[in-house]
């Protein structure tokens, strides 16, 4: 693994992303993680989830951070994981305030992730 990469794992860690326990489960193969954490940088649930929001469309709210939690677990990105399960029981609940909170935080989350996945991010395109 080259210099980048290691140096891109490493960032994911100090933002406390579980990098060791998903290279575990993919054979150990710690290039495979970069290049999927790179797609998600691509993934549009974030977006779609704002948007269905700002229109009250908790339908498809629901679905896209049901989705969104679900990536977050499989990439390791265990405070994003945390933060999506509570902004999805705030929608299933209609818990609006908590939702405004909880979303607040989960934007926050998300940029980190992607501001660390996007540094030098022309060493990662496929």
């Amino acid at each position: 693994m080259g210099y980048h990469m290691e140096a891109r794992s490493r960032k994911l860690k100090e933002i406390g992303i579980d990098v060791s326990g998903v290279v575990n489960r993919l054979g150990g193969n710690e290039s495979l993680y970069l290049i999927i954490c790179n797609k998600f940088t691509k993934d549009t649930n974030y977006l779609i989830l704002k948007e269905a929001l700002s229109k009250k469309d908790y339908q498809s709210a629901e679905i896209r951070i049901h989705t969104l939690k679900g990536i977050a677990a499989n990439l390791g990105f265990i405070r994003l994981e945390i933060i999506s399960r509570c902004v999805l029981n705030d929608i299933r609940e209609r818990k609006l305030v908590n939702l405004r909170q909880d979303i607040y935080s989960l934007t926050e989350e998300y940029q980190r992730i992607i501001s660390a996945l996007t540094e030098d991010q022309q060493v990662f395109s496929n």
